[in-house]
């Protein structure tokens, strides 16, 4: 599930955004891929939509949850955090607008969990929660910010989605399987004498 939230705008601006759809679109595609050795890509484009998601001031950012990370690739431009040995976030640190286009980004890691299983969870909360991409709304053509490039500074609309991808899956404590593994065991002993 894909949603575009509006943070900020002046009433016209959020008017002509819901006006022509944005609202509703998909900014976006995210291509996401494992090769079952525990590399993870994602591959980010424009989408067919008049509007795409960049930022002229270091707001544009991915992410998703990860876990055991061994190594992580950044395309030029982008910096990757791992908060929690969890949430993996590549933030664009580019000074001049960073404007997500035909071009792919390719944001990439390798878990030491080779096991795939596909993040669908609207909720952060889940185990297996939706990546997140967010910045803010430019028109895709004349590469502007919305609603009308530098105009309109203090009020600019960002935009947030949400995609399904691949990851890794989480790993079993090893602990808790010793000793459920320890419990059964004595189980079957006080049962046999």
């Amino acid at each position: 599930m894909k949603t575009l939230r509006i943070v900020s705008a002046g009433a016209a601006a959020l008017i002509a955004l819901l006006a022509t759809r944005a609202a509703q679109a998909s900014l976006v595609s995210i291509e996401s891929s494992s090769d079952n050795h525990g590399l993870f890509t994602y591959r980010v484009t424009r989408n067919d939509d008049q509007y795409t998601l960049g930022s002229a001031s270091q707001l544009l950012a991915f992410s998703v949850r990860a876990y055991q990370v061994v190594s992580t690739v950044s395309p030029p431009g982008w910096m990757c955090s791992n908060a929690g040995d969890t949430m993996l976030t590549w933030t664009c640190t580019n000074t001049a607008a960073a404007i997500i286009d035909d071009n792919a980004l390719e944001f990439s890691f390798n878990s030491a969990v080779p096991n795939v299983v596909s993040y669908t969870d609207p909720s952060f909360a889940e185990q297996y929660p939706q990546g997140v991409i967010a910045g803010e709304v430019y028109d895709g053509a004349s590469r502007a910010r919305f609603p009308s490039g530098d105009a309109v500074s203090a009020a600019n609309v960002a935009g947030q989605e949400r995609f399904v991808h691949l990851g890794p899956l989480v790993p079993e404590p090893a602990g808790m399987t010793a000793v459920l593994g320890a419990c059964a065991l004595l189980a079957r002993r006080k049962h046999a004498r």
